[in-house]
């Protein structure tokens, strides 16, 4: 049937399709079994087998395929671009694990089906007839005694109560072969046939009806939880997981008795597993929760309900419900934690930032003369990582220097010798102003498990000189004097990393006097300058900001 192209894709699907399914098989290991063939309008068992016990399956979306858990049932079709049907599966562990397992399926390209009744009674003649495709082809009936063929069609006698199958070969005009089976059944005395779904959810109640021939006679019902019966009908609540037969027994207005059985398969959810944690607002997919039914197979038909997260509080724990069915006997919860990041607790934090501008200030007697006042707040909240609920926190630390003070007195500047003798510049006085502010931000960042600080700020104090000159003997007039003189002290901090850099620099300072005494000798201008301290950085200074954790 096939020519050696088509024997070589096979065996390369299948080493592919082995080893596809056995990588990382300590984990999670599948295989696919069923036929390489099938023949159009024909239907074929597929079954699966994964490892660890206990997982469930899900199908691929093949046309024609009905899952049934680990087991599929595929009718043959014609493919639209291939002369192959893919078929595959995934196998979900308990654990969470999953793997795929696939397999192409040569279709046959021959259709033939047989139509007519299925119940004929003894002596009773009927009428079959064989659907074809492609049209003008043979057929070949079963060799039967019951049987009259005639090309496409044959006549059907019931004779010996019993089933029958009827069975058509049809071979096309380009000689592909297929063929179709139906079976009739030749009732006898007593007959009977039970009908109803074959699955319920644990708590859902379906319905089963019998149907006796002759008519007229009484039905019997075996015992079995969650079944009850009214005549030939027969509620069902499913009560108990797993697989059960519902069987009647019917028996004839003329004593004669008969069987019927069905099998029914009850099923609950087992367990639920989803993500740890979500921040509120957020609305998920049932796709992201992975769930398993007791049997296995079942797992879409549950429903997952809440899927939308709101709250108002800064953390809540919800639990999160799979249902088959109605009421909670076949319920599974899990919890997720639910996290509102807006929300903050507000606590403190110590820190101080040194002042600096003393020191320099020290140097010219004005030292404690400035005021540095820090604030700090830290603001903690939860947040939701990948591995579950870490606390992170937000910190700010602000402060402000303010400097105001003056006139101090401090040395005075030397006067030129030739003008010792009349005037003095003594008593200079010192005015101290200046401010600034900084601002520090700094946060831990739970998920990333690292603290970040950004931020910085100058403060920057102001230094002048003033003052006059003074005549030592009354016939001296100072006409005009004066002592001038400035300079700055600036420090400037500035974060890096999850350090605060503090550099401090010193303009120097230098005072100057200048002006114009009358003595009995003239009119005498004079001028003077001291260098008290020459311009400089201090050292940068490194602080290790604290760490939020």
């Amino acid at each position: 049937m096939y020519s050696l192209k088509t024997k070589l894709l096979l065996l390369a699907l299948i080493i592919v399709i082995f080893h596809t399914s056995n990588i990382h098989a300590w984990e999670c290991g599948i295989t696919l079994n069923g036929p390489d063939t099938i023949k159009v309008g024909h239907t074929i068992t597929l079954n699966a087998s994964g490892v660890p016990e206990g997982g469930s399956y899900s199908w691929f979306n093949t046309p024609n395929l009905v899952p049934h858990g680990s087991s599929a049932e595929l009718k043959g079709f014609v493919p639209s671009f291939s002369d192959y049907i893919r078929v595959g599966v995934t196998y979900t562990t308990p654990k969470g694990k999953r793997c795929t397992a696939e397999k192409w399926i040569y279709v046959c390209m021959c259709y033939v089906k047989i139509n007519g009744p299925e119940e004929v009674g003894v002596g009773e003649v009927v009428d079959l007839h064989a659907e074809s495709d492609p049209p003008d082809g043979t057929f070949v009936w079963s060799s039967l005694t019951e049987l009259v063929p005639n090309g496409s069609s044959a006549q059907f006698t019931g004779q010996v109560p019993g089933r029958v199958t009827i069975e058509v070969a049809y071979t096309t005009p380009d000689e592909k072969t297929c063929s179709d089976t139906h079976e009739i059944t030749v009732p006898g005395i007593c007959s009977v046939s039970v009908s109803g779904p074959s699955e319920v959810a644990i708590g859902d109640t379906v319905r089963f009806a019998a149907s006796g021939n002759p008519e007229g006679g009484l039905y019997r019902w075996s015992p079995l939880p969650g079944l009850s019966s009214v005549g030939s009908s027969a509620p069902f609540t499913g009560k108990v997981q797993g697989y059960a037969t519902v069987e009647v027994v019917y028996t004839t207005p003329d004593g004669d008795s008969c069987t019927d059985r069905h099998v029914i398969t009850a099923f609950g959810v087992a367990s639920i597993n989803g993500p740890v944690c979500v921040n509120s607002g957020s609305t998920l997919t049932r796709d992201q929760f992975t769930i398993m039914t007791n049997p296995v197979g079942f797992e879409y038909l549950a429903i997952v309900s809440p899927l939308t997260f709101i709250i108002s509080s800064q953390s809540e724990e919800l639990a999160i419900t799979a249902s088959c069915g109605p009421g909670t006997a076949d319920d599974a919860t899990t919890s997720i934690m639910v996290i509102n990041s807006n929300i903050k607790n507000v606590k403190s934090v110590s820190f101080e930032i040194p002042n600096f501008l003393n020191d320099v200030l020290k140097k010219i007697g004005l030292g404690d003369k400035t005021e540095l006042s820090v604030q700090e707040s830290l603001k903690e909240f939860k947040e939701c990582c990948e591995s579950g609920v870490f606390t992170s926190a937000d910190a700010t630390f602000s402060g402000d220097l303010s400097v105001n003070a003056g006139p101090f007195e401090i040395i005075g500047i030397p006067i030129p010798q030739k003008f010792k003798k009349w005037v003095a510049a003594d008593l200079v006085h010192v005015n101290l102003s200046g401010g600034g502010s900084i601002s520090i931000e700094g946060s831990y960042k739970a998920c990333e498990e690292c603290t970040n600080w950004s931020g910085g700020g100058d403060l920057t104090a102001g230094v002048k000189l003033g003052g006059t000159v003074k005549a030592k003997v009354p016939e001296v007039i100072v006409l005009k004097g004066e002592i001038t003189g400035s300079t700055s002290i600036n420090e400037k901090l500035e974060t890096e990393l999850t350090n605060l850099n503090i550099s401090t620099n010193w303009g120097g300072l230098t005072g100057a006097v200048s002006g114009t005494v009358q003595t009995k000798l003239g009119n005498w201008g004079i001028s003077a300058s001291a260098t008290y301290f020459d311009k400089g950085n201090f050292l940068p200074v490194t602080i290790p900001l604290p760490s939020l954790k």
